[in-house]
């Protein structure tokens, strides 16, 4: 009987002994899956860009957008959704010689794609023929006119750049203001409206945009120091 009793004992206490130990052991920490690791290593995309534009079509519809400058871009390989480019920003000798070819004094553009990657929005101005008396590196306001169909007999004038998904837009008019450029960016406004070809209607867009100047080649007198260079 004593026997037996002990040897209840014991394999009672082997029991609790076994209960504790599983009780006080820390759970297993799950495995890691593939997405959660490649989430992990790789960088945000984003984490770079700069807001550059803000977009507001008032009219025949109410919709807005935010756009971004990339410091990692290249004119030659594509700037992101917004860019802008000056002769002003050149040093002395790349001055003169986009003078000799007649680059414009200000080139800009303001965009943005809808959820399947196409452009959704796009507008900006460039400077056709003005001289730096009639554009000079300073805030100013000034008319923004419809470009012409053949390229080099259009007028000294600002021209602008306005798109809307598929509708093709013409007859466009506006006004831009410059209230910072110097050799670190621009900043300024624009309102611009356009007649939509393919049916009757106004499309009228108004906007603000803050961006640096990128430097680089033909831009040796930029001082932003925002542009990320390649590696």
């Amino acid at each position: 009987m004593r026997t037996i009793q002990s040897a209840s004992l014991l394999a009672l206490g082997i029991l609790i002994a076994g209960c504790g130990r599983n009780d006080d052991a820390a759970p297993a920490e799950p495995a890691a899956t593939p997405a959660e690791t490649t989430a992990a290593t790789e960088p945000d995309p984003k984490k770079d860009l700069i807001e550059a534009c803000h977009l507001k079509i008032t009219s025949p519809e109410v919709r807005e957008w935010t756009t971004y400058w990339d410091p990692r871009g290249k004119r030659a390989l594509g700037e992101g959704d917004s860019w802008v480019h000056s002769f002003h920003w050149g040093n002395e000798e790349e001055r003169k010689q986009m003078l000799d070819l007649k680059n414009p004094m200000l080139d800009f553009a303001c965009s943005a794609d809808d959820a399947n990657g196409n452009m959704e929005i796009a507008a900006g101005a460039t400077t056709m023929y003005m001289s730096q008396a009639e554009f000079p590196f300073a805030p100013g306001t000034y008319p923004i006119v419809e470009g012409g169909e053949k390229y080099g007999n259009e007028p000294k004038a600002i021209y602008g750049k306005f798109m809307y998904g598929d509708s093709p837009l013409w007859k466009t008019s506006g006004t831009l203001t410059i209230t910072r450029f110097d050799d670190k960016g621009i900043a300024g406004s624009f309102s611009m409206q356009a007649e939509d070809r393919m049916q009757p209607r106004t499309l009228k867009i108004e906007g603000t945009f803050d961006m640096p100047c990128r430097g680089g080649m033909v831009e040796g007198g930029c001082r932003a120091n925002k542009a990320i260079r390649d590696e």
